[in-house]
């Protein structure tokens, strides 16, 4: 039987998985082979998205990936750039990667 979630367990995020599923694993490689020049940073954001599998804002982005958000602007621009991730017209904007 299924307990409704608290309010506390609400704000609670999943950890970013290990790169374990297939999809993931060949995103990552081709998002490799398309784009040499991405940091660390860009790895770890783009791993978030891909592991959480649906549309995440850019401060759900910032909590699950560790990435200041300063930073992650900057990043999350240059994976739109290089057509890694796509930028949701919604209200507050959302990312996706594109598959």
């Amino acid at each position: 039987m299924m307990t409704p979630a608290t309010s506390k367990d609400a704000h609670k995020e999943a950890p970013v998985a290990p790169v374990a599923d297939g999809v993931v694993s060949a995103a990552l490689s081709a998002a490799a082979t398309q784009a040499t020049e991405l940091d660390s940073s860009d790895l770890t954001v783009l791993q978030a998205v891909l592991s959480q599998g649906e549309p995440m804002t850019a401060s759900r982005l910032a909590k699950i990936s560790g990435v200041h958000p300063v930073q992650l602007c900057v990043v999350l621009e240059t994976l739109c750039e290089l057509r890694l991730l796509r930028r949701l017209n919604t209200l507050v904007p959302s990312y996706t990667a594109r598959r």
